[in-house]
Parts: structure tokens; C-alpha cells; sequence
């Protein structure tokens, strides 16, 4: 008879541990989107195409894609509007959030240069965690850019953030592949939910 109490007893605190592990919600992972430019500060443009407006739908569809998982996405600008960088900065800072994605779309006067890159700044404390989020990236980016993978630069969004930062300059507008993948709607959905993807796979 002890015996047999003894093992209910025991089945009754595996039973109680598995309530409780189903009743504890997960926290859910912060990630603030920085979508660049905006407002009267177009970014990179190409007749027509302006950077800003590329930046912003990258970032509304991973935060549309985000829900269901475990994942909270902030944008830190929600509609064509100019943020100062201090703002922007201020307002990171404020969320404390798990991880920052600064969103980007490169130019350059070589139409042949293109390819994604991913920035990160040794200036901030928390830049090796920020490194293990860009492998992942890197790891998990679209076959139809090419990955060219880690820089160090010490932009001020990156440095003066205090949370793992990365800059994410997604392809280049002056490249006409890169410029016609990006400004598509199927080709920025790809970009976010790789993003995406890289990140809940934590």
C-alpha cells in the first residue's frame, strides 16, 4: 500500500509539473524593425523608387508574417514619416527589445555591384550576441541575392543602441536583378520572411 501511494504521489507531481508548463506562457522574443529613411529623406532612389517606401513594406511584411509565432515586431516607423536618428534611437532604447533590424537598400554608381550585406558595430556591448542573429541571417537569406555576408561599421544606430544591433542593406536599387527582385511584392515577402525565419528558428 505505501508502495502504491508512494508512485502516486509521484505520478501526481510529474502531472503537476506538466500544468504548470503548459499554464506559464514563453516570453515572447522583442524585435524592433528600424525601417530607414522616410519622410523627406528618401534614401536611395532610382527614377521613381525611392528606398524608404521598400524599407517600410520589408518591415510591415514581417511584422504581419510574425503573427502566431512567438515573436513580437515593433516598427519603429509605421507610415511615410521622417524619425530622426536621436528618436529613433531614444525610442530602441526604451523598447529594450531581444534584437534590432535596421532595414536598408544599398546604391552605388557601379550598376554591376549588388548583393546583400549585413552591418554590425563592435561599439556596442552586445554586438557578439547581434553576430549570432546574423549567421542565422546569413544562413537563411534568399538564393535570389547574393549573400555577401558581415562588415563592421560604426553607424550610429548600431553603436549607440542598447540592445544586439544589426544593419541589414537587403540589396542594391542601383543593380537592375537586385532592383527588380526588391520592388516586387513576391520578392519583398521572400526577403521577410527569411528574416523572419531566421529569427523565430532561434
Amino acid at each position: 500500500m505505501c508502495v502504491m501511494k508512494k508512485g502516486f504521489r509521484i505520478f501526481g507531481f510529474f502531472i503537476l509539473i506538466g500544468i504548470m508548463s503548459f499554464s506559464i506562457p514563453q516570453e515572447k522574443f522583442r524585435l524592433v524593425i528600424d525601417a530607414g529613411h522616410g519622410g523627406t529623406d528618401k534614401g536611395s532612389t532610382f527614377e521613381s523608387i525611392y528606398e524608404k517606401d521598400i524599407n517600410l513594406s520589408i518591415a510591415k511584411k514581417i511584422q504581419s508574417f510574425s503573427k502566431g509565432k512567438n515573436v513580437e515586431v515593433i516598427l519603429v516607423r509605421e507610415d511615410d514619416k521622417e524619425v530622426s536618428l536621436k528618436d529613433r534611437i531614444t525610442m530602441i532604447n526604451n523598447l529594450n527589445p531581444d534584437l534590432l533590424l535596421s532595414i536598408h537598400i544599398n546604391n552605388s554608381l557601379d550598376s554591376k555591384a549588388n548583393g546583400t550585406e549585413i552591418y554590425y558595430s563592435k561599439a556596442n556591448e552586445f554586438y557578439k550576441r547581434a553576430l549570432n542573429y546574423a549567421e542565422k541571417i546569413i544562413s537563411n537569406s534568399v538564393d535570389e541575392i547574393q549573400m555577401k555576408g558581415l562588415k563592421e561599421a560604426n553607424f550610429t544606430i548600431l553603436k549607440n543602441t542598447k540592445c544586439p544591433a544589426l544593419m541589414v542593406e537587403v540589396g542594391f536599387l542601383s543593380n537592375m536583378e537586385n532592383r527588380g527582385f526588391l520592388t516586387s511584392d513576391e520578392g519583398q515577402q521572400q526577403v521577410a520572411m527569411s528574416i523572419l525565419n531566421a529569427i523565430t528558428n532561434r
